[in-house]
């Protein structure tokens, strides 16, 4: 169900206070918020924490089932710079026949401070050509095709995944570089076999044996790579770990974020409004609004765990029935 920007941040105001969105990543929020034109079905907030004025970029998931409204949403965007690479794939979309029309769904990534043009992550249709998708996107996005080199590694990356594995989204990461991200989902415990079969070209030791001890607890891993424009894998990655509970009453993230903070990755009051987020609330007559902790995320680059990041998100259903945290 779509929903304005602007009006769900205002709603959430009093659930993300400092320490876990300070009052000027608040004033960059509604300043993008004013601007965004685009309503969106999903909103999460991506807080990088562990520092005392943490910084909040600003997520929108858009469907396919809400193209048709979104379409008379996008007059003028055309000029604004930015927002072309966007406008180019967002026509490409919306018009039936076009080789990115059947792709389900985007994510829209806007870094605050940052560049104005949003990142885009978007599904992959398992019916069609993995190779002409991608291409055809990054074509729309940048205006040429991506190299054999990388065609190669992506399809790499997806051959080697174990049973159960998936690649959910490819990103292009506009206003970044022009590296190509991979966003694929395995079992937990698979990781370490998953990188050495993919010839990792970076040590493994500590990170096997940071990640074994926590993998365990979670539900759903996700893992982020990014091909660089010859070919070659980039340094970091990014450890996705989430539940199939999202909506409160979930033991065991407090005892994830505690071990995290344990790094220095997170500090005890960031760890506590987090896990007072989740619930719902009343949205007007007939609709409520559903807070749920997507997912954290763990960067690792240079050998360590670098910095972890926290997903809050918010989105409206029909109905309201009251419940945890509400």
């Amino acid at each position: 169900m779509l929903s304005s920007t602007r009006s769900l941040l205002d709603v959430s105001r009093t659930r993300l206070t400092f320490p876990l969105v300070g009052p000027a990543a608040w004033t960059r929020l509604w300043d993008l918020a004013d601007t965004l034109p685009l309503p969106a079905d999903i909103h999460c907030l991506e807080c990088h924490l562990g520092g005392e004025e943490t910084r909040v970029d600003l997520l929108c998931c858009l469907t396919a089932s809400s193209r048709e409204a979104l379409k008379g949403r996008l007059e003028g965007l055309e000029e604004r710079p930015a927002w072309r690479p966007l406008m180019r794939f967002l026509t490409g979309w919306f018009t039936p026949g076009s080789p990115v029309h059947d792709i389900g769904l985007l994510w829209l990534e806007f870094d605050l401070p940052g560049s104005a043009t949003p990142s885009v992550f978007f599904s992959i249709n398992q019916g069609s050509s993995l190779e002409r998708q991608v291409d055809e996107a990054f074509l729309l996005f940048h205006g040429e095709r991506l190299s054999k080199a990388v065609h190669t590694r992506i399809q790499r990356c997806v051959d080697t995944l174990p049973p159960g594995g998936s690649l959910n989204h490819v990103a292009a990461m506009l206003g970044r570089n022009r590296d190509v991200r991979l966003a694929l989902e395995l079992k937990p415990l698979q990781l370490p076999q998953y990188l050495h079969a993919l010839g990792w070209p970076y040590p493994l030791e500590e990170l096997t044996r940071s990640f074994n001890a926590r993998a365990p607890d979670v539900d759903r891993l996700g893992l982020s790579l990014d091909v660089e424009p010859g070919g070659a894998l980039g340094p970091r990655l990014g450890l996705e770990f989430a539940f199939h509970r999202a909506l409160g009453n979930e033991p065991r993230w407090p005892r994830l974020l505690a071990e995290w903070g344990e790094d220095g990755l997170c500090s005890p009051e960031q760890c506590d409004a987090l896990l007072r987020w989740p619930g719902r609330a009343p949205f007007g007559p007939a609709l409520q609004l559903l807070r749920t902790l997507h997912h954290v995320k763990v960067l690792w680059e240079g050998g360590r765990l670098s910095e972890l990041k926290a997903y809050p998100a918010l989105r409206l259903q029909p109905g309201f029935a009251g419940g945890a945290g509400s």
